[in-house]
């Protein structure tokens, strides 16, 4: 997922906005041609196709707004496949705690010891891991890696994070 599915989802409800006014323009243009000529069977057939241009435009833009708004309604589903992108920075905290025998500070004391460079989590909109030390009572406690899901509702809020302490992804709400 990119932060860039949005950005398409957008444009093309916009493409699909201005596809419908185009139809709407077109069966408009039909639909007065047959009322000037006085024709009531072509006006009725005008009309029909006006109507039904409009509204097949409107169900393929929900249909594919509905698709690309998936990873946005439902984004717990989305675990694994930031999982999948976090891995090689867990395994470099890891070898990095190993060696130093402390955490890091930050994800770019990693580089370029462990990581060529620190990778995305390539999920929109933030795709930046975040990364913070969990201090305990005697110290540093551990560590979490985390991709916020801020979602276009505000009670679909969440995160997706690992923690060294449970050696676990999940997504927390």
């Amino acid at each position: 997922m990119s932060g860039s599915l949005l950005t398409v989802a957008l444009l093309f409800s916009v493409a699909c906005v201005v596809a419908l006014i185009g139809a709407a323009a077109v069966g408009w243009l039909a639909f007065s041609r047959a009322a000037a000529s006085s024709q009531p069977r072509g006006v009725r057939q005008a009309a029909r196709g006006c109507l039904g241009a409009a509204l097949m435009g409107f169900v393929v833009m929900v249909v594919v707004l509905t698709v690309m708004s998936e990873p946005y309604r439902h984004p717990e589903r989305h675990v694994e496949a930031v999982a999948a992108r976090g891995e090689s920075v867990v395994r470099a905290l890891e070898a990095f705690e190993a060696r130093h025998g402390r955490p890091a500070t930050t994800l770019h004391e990693l580089v370029p010891e462990f990581l060529a460079a620190v990778p995305s989590s390539d999920y929109a909109p933030d795709p930046d891991f975040d990364y913070a030390l969990l201090v305990g009572d005697a110290g540093a406690a551990g560590w979490r890696l985390s991709v916020d899901c801020a979602f276009l509702e505000a009670q679909r809020n969440g995160v997706i994070r690992y923690e060294s302490r449970t050696r676990r992804w999940e997504y927390a709400p």
